[in-house]
């Protein structure tokens, strides 16, 4: 009498055990044909069954025969929970490979909450199986699946711990550069919410086409040099209504902080053709420590403040400190620094400084 699926599950499960790769395949071979039975018989409740049960006893166990599990693996699909259950319990390279074709053969889809396909090519990455994770890395971007998705968490580990697997990475993605970026067919979502710094750490990485993407569309407010790097480095320049709204404090992410009116006080110091500031956000006298972080900056880059905008920048920062006991603050600030001199191109400055030095 013809066994019932599951009760050849448990043959293939002591064949696994005992690594009797000729017992595995005619097992599969009896557990096809008792499905094929019991399908013309209108049992269809059994094959999903069935294939549950194989799936958690290979999850389940442990002490499986290399040979013979990769026997089972060339004959049977998985999903990525069991396929990584096996991985992370068998690091014989023989059963990496067959996991691999496996999952590269079958395409399971990524069932939400569980295991995910790059998270499955980051283990074989993480675990030095640098050819696995190649190929398999490479074989999700024809997976039918959610792509954008896919790039969002590809881009995303560029910015991991990833460390001595760092530059294998990044040489994947530098190869796959434009198929990443076509994932999205156009779609620049994924992009947004990147900081400014990253996609210029990109640039510096020889990831052009990416770091070109994230500047141009990223949403997050600059801070400290990103706004010279992205000019200096990649060739963008910021446009004049977003500028003012990051030196105003008004821009949506993550809003106004003294980094980031570093960032465009550097940048209004250091280039002719960047607008004069409307209002400046900020509060008390985290303004005049931008300006002077600012300087230090420049000085690093051996670049002579523009004496034009620094009076315009001092205008608005200076009228900012309405509150007496405030704008002494302020011009404390100031004047302790080295930077001394180049203030004293702003009137108000030189009054305010004149004052102060005659004890008025």
């Amino acid at each position: 009498m013809l066994k019932t699926p599951f009760e050849i599950v448990d043959d293939i499960l002591d064949a696994l055990q005992a690594n009797d790769c000729p017992a595995v395949n005619q097992h599969i071979d009896d557990f096809q044909e008792a499905l094929v039975a019991r399908l013309m018989a209108g049992d269809f409740a059994s094959q999903s069954s069935a294939y549950t049960k194989i799936l958690t006893l290979v999850r389940e166990q442990k002490n499986l025969g290399a040979d013979a599990l990769s026997a089972f693996l060339a004959r049977v699909g998985v999903d990525n929970r069991t396929a990584f259950r096996i991985i992370d319990a068998h690091d014989e390279p023989l059963v990496n490979e067959a996991v691999c074709d496996n999952l590269i053969k079958h395409k399971p889809p990524s069932v939400e909450g569980h295991v995910r396909d790059m998270g499955l090519a980051m283990f074989w990455l993480a675990s030095g199986d640098y050819e696995i994770f190649n190929r398999f890395a490479t074989s999700l971007l024809d997976k039918p699946c959610d792509k954008p998705d896919l790039q969002h968490t590809i881009v995303n580990e560029l910015f991991g711990r990833l460390g001595d697997h760092q530059e294998i990475y990044q040489n994947w993605v530098a190869r796959n550069q434009d198929r990443i970026i076509a994932l999205s067919q156009g779609g620049v979502e994924n992009f947004k919410s990147i900081a400014l710094h990253r996609g210029i750490k990109l640039f510096d990485d020889h990831l052009q086409k990416l770091a070109m993407l994230v500047v141009t569309h990223s949403d997050q407010s600059p801070n400290r040099s990103d706004l010279y790097d992205m000019r200096t480095k990649l060739g963008v320049v910021m446009p004049p209504e977003r500028l003012q709204q990051v030196w105003a404090g008004n821009w949506k992410s993550p809003g106004w902080s003294e980094s980031s009116l570093q960032a465009v006080i550097s940048y209004h110091l250091a280039f002719a053709d960047s607008p004069q500031p409307l209002a400046m956000g900020g509060q008390d006298t985290e303004a005049t420590s931008a300006l002077v972080q600012a300087m230090y900056f420049l000085k690093e880059q051996n670049i002579d403040p523009i004496p034009e905008h620094m009076g315009q920048i001092l205008d608005v920062l200076l009228t900012n400190l309405e509150n007496e006991d405030v704008l002494e603050d302020g011009l404390k600030i100031l004047k302790r620094s080295e930077f001394r001199r180049h203030f004293m191109v702003n009137t108000l400055f030189r009054d305010n400084n004149f004052g102060a030095d005659l004890g008025l």
